[in-house]
């Protein structure tokens, strides 16, 4: 039966109480951190449900959710901007939430679904109050542009100007396994998303710095800290659990070992992880940049302070050079986040060999 990996899990669905999960408590146990008690609402404790689930269920459940909410809930009609293009019909593809990388996976299953029907997909974020993906600097310009182009050589003046454009519905178009052959498809869609040539000039450039000498066996260590760290109030439900730094390196040193790394990038968010890894393996290299810091307090839930110095585009701009470097390397190890994803979609199925460290879900 494909259901649950951890039957325990079932029992989540049929009781809500004020307690520490299992798998938080595992959790703080790595980190020694104190987990706080908090409330799980029922929709965390579906998702929760959901998240357990083995493949091939977890996509055909995927696929029903959508004709259902499709059906009933947001349709996906034409309408009307002006006369051009009348052999065409445009799919706009909306602000659909989470940080950059988050948006970037739900773009590819939107651009799936365009090109299976046959329509035109464009990305339009200028209307998006999402605080991670969107900089106050630029109000007027499109988010999405800021590091991607169009998938299609259409401007959005151009679309608002069309005869048949359609408004994506709010779907499930994230994807948050490892299946083989989804990993294919979403890697052949991300080619249909280029960077800007900005972008895509200062990746290439800075990538070419930090992994000049490292040698042709180089090892990419994707490390998710503060803001992965359980909280009151955080909606992390389904996210993958990450272990302690300390355990973390143990994993990653046996590894690195079995594969003869040359040498070994290491990304991460946390300036606490980033030290203590940096202790154990002095020859890592890293993007330097501010990072979060750790302010987790016994009972409290703050998972990171905010960057002081840094605008969200840069912070983001960051990101995607650690995401782009880990993807020219030859090996990577790292929890199931969607960098480790994303990654493996721009490797392009060039590792020589990946671990993803498994430690289950929220």
């Amino acid at each position: 039966m494909y259901f649950c990996n951890n039957t325990a899990s079932i029992c989540h669905i049929f009781f809500k109480f004020n307690f520490i999960s299992p798998v938080h408590a595992q959790h703080s146990a790595l980190t020694r951190h104190a987990a706080p008690f908090y409330t799980y609402s029922m929709r965390d404790l579906i998702l929760h449900f959901l998240s357990t689930i083995d493949e091939p269920f977890f996509s055909i459940l995927t696929g029903i959710q959508n004709f259902l909410h499709l059906c009933f809930a947001e349709k996906e009609k034409p309408v009307s901007y002006g006369s051009e293009n009348p052999d065409k019909t445009f799919y706009i593809i909306t602000n659909l939430g989470g940080g950059i990388l988050c948006q970037y996976d739900a773009v590819l299953g939107y651009l799936g679904r365009a090109i299976r029907k046959g329509w035109v997909p464009v990305i339009d974020l200028r209307k998006t109050d999402n605080d991670v993906f969107s900089d106050p600097e630029r109000p007027e310009e499109n988010p999405w542009n800021y590091y991607f182009g169009q998938p299609e050589p259409y401007t959005l003046e151009e679309v608002y100007r069309s005869k048949n454009v359609i408004h994506c519905a709010h779907l499930r178009m994230y994807y948050t396994r490892l299946n083989r052959k989804e990993m294919q498809r979403r890697c052949v869609l991300s080619r249909r998303i280029p960077f800007v040539p900005d972008m895509q000039r200062f990746l290439q450039e800075e990538s070419a710095k930090l992994l000049q000498g490292l040698g042709s066996d180089v090892a990419a260590v994707f490390y998710r800290g503060t803001d992965y760290n359980p909280a009151p109030g955080w909606d992390l439900v389904g996210h993958p659990v990450i272990a302690g730094i300390e355990q973390f390196c143990d994993i990653v040193a046996a590894k690195l070992d079995e594969w003869k790394a040359s040498g070994i990038f290491f990304m991460t968010e946390e300036q606490q992880a980033l030290e203590y890894f940096a202790r154990r393996f002095p020859k890592a290299r890293y993007v330097e940049k501010e990072r979060f810091g750790s302010n987790f307090k016994a009972g409290v839930g703050i998972p990171y302070q905010q960057l002081e110095h840094t605008s969200r585009y840069q912070n983001n701009k960051l990101y995607l050079l650690d995401v782009y470097i880990c993807a020219q390397c030859q090996y990577m190890i790292g929890p199931l986040t969607n960098g480790f994803r994303t990654a493996l979609n721009w490797n392009g199925g060039g590792f020589k060999d990946f671990h993803v460290i498994d430690l289950g879900n929220r």
